[in-house]
C-alpha cells in the first residue's frame, strides 16, 4: 500500500504520530550546533532524530564515551550514578 505524506509516497509506511522533548543546555553550545546544523542543510530537530535513531538502531551511543581517570577516581563513590553520568558527558564536551 501506498501512503502520501508530506507530498512524498510512502511505500507501506504510515506517518508516526509526532511528540516533543524538551532539553536544557548551554544556550551557547546551542548556538553553534544551530550553525553547524544550517551549514550542513539540518535543522536542529533534524539532527536530533538522526541521532536518536542511529542510537536505537545500534543500540548504542555511536561514538566512544571516555572518562579522565584521575578525575573518576576522585569521590566516585559518593556521587550517583545520574551525578556520575551527567559529568562523564560533561567532560566529554
Amino acid at each position: 500500500m501506498n501512503t502520501w505524506y508530506k507530498g512524498t509516497i510512502m511505500k507501506g509506511a504510515h506517518p508516526m504520530a509526532q511528540t516533543s522533548i524538551n532539553i536544557r543546555t548551554d544556550e551557547e553550545l546551542k548556538k553553534q550546533f544551530d550553525v553547524v546544523c544550517s551549514e550542513i542543510g539540518l535543522t536542529l530537530s533534524t539532527a536530533i532524530n538522526i541521532f536518536m535513531k542511529t542510537v536505537v538502531r545500534q543500540k548504542r551511543i555511536p561514538f566512544p564515551l571516555e572518562v579522565d581517570t584521575v578525575r573518576s577516581q576522585q569521590g566516585t563513590a559518593e556521587r550517583s550514578q545520574p551525578e556520575r553520568g551527567r559529568e562523564e558527558f560533561d567532560m566529554m564536551m
